[in-house]
């Protein structure tokens, strides 16, 4: 890991993929050292393995808890869900 801030990253996105922080960071591993080995300029190999894993995980059939509803919701009318909607995100 090259700062606390790549820590708190891979954290995160352990958290909303579900999974454990060790498979995020041997992903973030494999990834980097791919990377290094193709790269004639290393600069922004962090940034872009973060990319990479980031994308690995929302990828993977795994659902990010922030699309997970915390309540069963019936909606027949569509207009009714564009007021749910704007009543949800106007505050």
């Amino acid at each position: 890991m090259n700062s606390g801030l790549d820590d708190v990253t891979l954290e995160e996105i352990a958290c909303h993929a579900h999974t454990d922080i060790a498979h995020v960071r041997r992903t973030y591993q494999s990834i980097s050292e791919e990377l290094h080995k193709k790269a004639k300029i290393h600069d922004f190999i962090p940034l872009l393995a973060m990319n990479k894993v980031r994308a690995h995980f929302r990828n993977a059939d795994l659902m990010p808890s922030s699309m997970i509803a915390t309540h069963p919701t019936r909606i027949e009318n569509p207009m009714d869900q564009h007021h749910e909607y704007q009543h949800h995100y106007a505050h």
